[in-house]
């Protein structure tokens, strides 16, 4: 599979110096980095402006979801704060498995006003912070 590919070619650069779960949440967490970033570039762009009015931070909640990404599910930001959107959003920890998902003019979803927002922050190395 491909994944395999990914983590044996990772695996090779590093001459073994990782396990193959170590080299698999590289894979997936960076994976999961070039994934958001080419949705946040076309959700972001001025092409789809008159359309998509925010982002909303979409977690799989299930055991293995975190806390802050059960806190940040639900969060729309407006597209014009840019800035916390790269702040906030996935990734936000490694194997974090959540997506921002636009809100556009046809849905009935508010922006999160900046005072309700979580004030748990992304892991250390990830979001703003990286």
């Amino acid at each position: 599979s491909d994944r395999a590919d990914l983590i044996a070619e990772i695996g090779a650069l590093f001459e073994d110096r990782f396990s193959d779960a170590r080299l698999e949440t590289i894979a997936r967490t960076e994976f999961a980095k070039a994934y958001n970033t080419g949705r946040n570039d076309l959700m972001l762009s001025p092409d789809v402006a008159e359309i998509v009015v925010g982002l909303q931070y979409s977690s799989v909640i299930d055991s293995r979801t975190t806390d802050y990404c059960d806190a940040w599910d639900g969060v729309v930001i407006a597209r014009e704060d840019g800035q916390a959107i790269t702040k906030y959003g996935p990734p936000a920890h490694f194997n974090c498995r959540a997506m921002w998902v636009p809100v556009t003019t046809y849905d009935d979803i508010p922006v999160t006003p900046r005072e309700q927002w979580p004030s748990i922050q992304p892991m250390p190395g990830f979001g703003g912070t990286a």
